[in-house]
């Protein structure tokens, strides 16, 4: 199909009933006008780079494709709190601060994120299985317990750039800050943190 806009299909989204939509191999661009009752939304192989407020009101989706697009950033994703699994294979996805903006996701269980840049990065896994703790399958491969130690033996207590940023915000402007206070954070080492940031 040539569809590159939601807004074409006229799905009188306010009253919809649709549960399920699939758009798969399609040429969208825009994200709008989504109906709010889906519980299953294919978006597969699309032009999607940006997500911006459009799943704000997709209170009830649990199955999430958006494989095969040019999506940069999590950002957006984090208001989907009945997700349950959620497709982001061959995305641009490079920086490992972006699984940050999933944490608040009660209830996901299923999560790929292969075939983007940021799962070649040291400690990528171990990373996301620690602050993705409900999460029970990642890029098709089942978490055990042993790996889930072993991600809290590396990262709990551990302050890095990451946790900076979960304290202060997904956009902080470390030039401005004069005092960071860590109190009551736990902190068992200290990691590398980018001493630029905060010049």
């Amino acid at each position: 199909n040539e569809l590159t806009d939601i807004e074409t299909l006229n799905l009188d989204h306010k009253d919809s009933k649709l549960l399920t939509l699939d758009l798969e191999g399609n040429r969208i661009n825009k994200l709008s006008q989504i109906p709010p009752s889906l519980t299953y939304l294919n978006l597969g192989h699309n032009h999607i780079s940006r997500i911006g407020d459009a799943f704000l009101p997709l209170t009830k989706l649990k199955h999430l494709c958006v494989e095969g697009n040019q999506i940069k950033s999590l950002e957006g994703f984090q208001t989907l709190t009945s997700l349950l699994e959620l497709y982001l294979a061959n995305n641009d996805i490079s920086e490992l601060q972006e699984i940050m903006h999933l944490k608040q996701l009660p209830k996901l269980l299923v999560f790929d994120l292969s075939d983007n840049a940021v799962t070649l990065l040291k400690n990528y896994r171990l990373f996301t299985v620690f602050h993705l703790r409900k999460v029970k399958v990642l890029d098709g491969v089942t978490i055990y317990s042993k790996e889930q130690l072993e991600a809290r033996d590396i990262f709990s207590g551990k302050m890095t750039d990451e946790q900076l940023i979960e304290r202060l915000g997904p956009d902080p402007k470390f030039e401005t800050i004069k005092v960071l206070d860590l109190t009551d954070a736990h902190i068992k080492k200290l990691g590398i943190i980018d001493a630029k940031r905060f010049t």
